[in-house]
């Protein structure tokens, strides 16, 4: 049977889905923006945390953006906000939280104290309900919203992550989403091989800011080595933009 069990190391309260064969496991960090602190796979032999993590809590707090945002949810919006302005409904808002030169950069709740909803644990596998309730809490987004986050570990190394916003103000309010992931896998990036199913990519300026334009492209469909490729943009498929950061 999985198991989710709590555990205290380096400052941090882990939340811990384990597989009942001991294979994998994932460490979740609900009052650290709900962030992904670990994900151990078992290779040739031994575990491997394929997660790049903060050294402890206190790592965290002094450094979650100088280290790149690592594993944060990015919400209410991704990427940059272009002179950290945004139009909405007529109305003209400054989101400021963290800025990158002029420019408003990965959200507002990336480092945010998520309380646990639910657990679960049974043959199949272990899950993790998280949420923050947003309270226009800056006043660059006076809106109020729940970011609900989902762990779920099941066999064979899959752990899936999934996202749910719920508007709770009376009128719409303007939302994008999107994760922020650092991968460590034990050797060169260049060697490793990547599928990506996107068929577009967004065209951004020198600043990365979206230009609206898109573009064909299909470079990883079928999977083939990363060698020297950069990416610091998104491809698009047929359900959804898929970040893609090479870090």
């Amino acid at each position: 049977m999985f198991t989710i069990d709590t555990n205290h190391q380096d400052g941090f309260e882990l939340i811990v889905l384990k597989n009942p064969d001991n294979s994998s496991y994932a460490e979740v960090i609900p009052g650290c923006g709900a962030i992904l602190h670990s994900f151990y796979i078992w290779h040739q032999g031994k575990h491997l945390n394929i997660i790049d993590h903060y050294d402890n809590k206190e790592d965290f707090e002094k450094n979650v953006t100088a280290k790149g945002f690592k594993s944060c949810k990015l919400s209410p919006f991704a990427c940059r906000v272009k002179d950290s302005v945004y139009k909405f409904n007529g109305a003209t808002y400054v989101a400021d939280k963290f800025l990158l030169g002029k420019n408003a950069l990965h959200g507002l709740i990336y480092d945010a104290v998520f309380s646990i909803v639910s657990r679960h644990a049974d043959d199949n596998s272990a899950t993790l309900v998280l949420k923050y309730e947003y309270r226009a809490d800056e006043k660059g987004y006076p809106f109020n919203y729940d970011c609900i986050v989902t762990y779920q570990l099941k066999a064979n190394n899959e752990l899936l992550v999934a996202t749910q916003v719920i508007n709770k103000d009376e009128k719409s309010i303007p939302m994008q989403d999107g994760w922020h992931p650092y991968f460590t896998l034990g050797k060169k990036i260049d060697e490793l091989e990547l599928t990506l199913h996107s068929k577009e990519q967004v065209v951004f300026d020198s600043e990365i800011i979206p230009t609206g334009e898109m573009k064909p492209y299909r470079e990883f469909f079928e999977g083939k080595k990363l060698g020297d490729q950069f990416f610091d943009d998104c491809g698009k498929n047929s359900k959804k933009y898929r970040p893609l950061h090479r870090h």
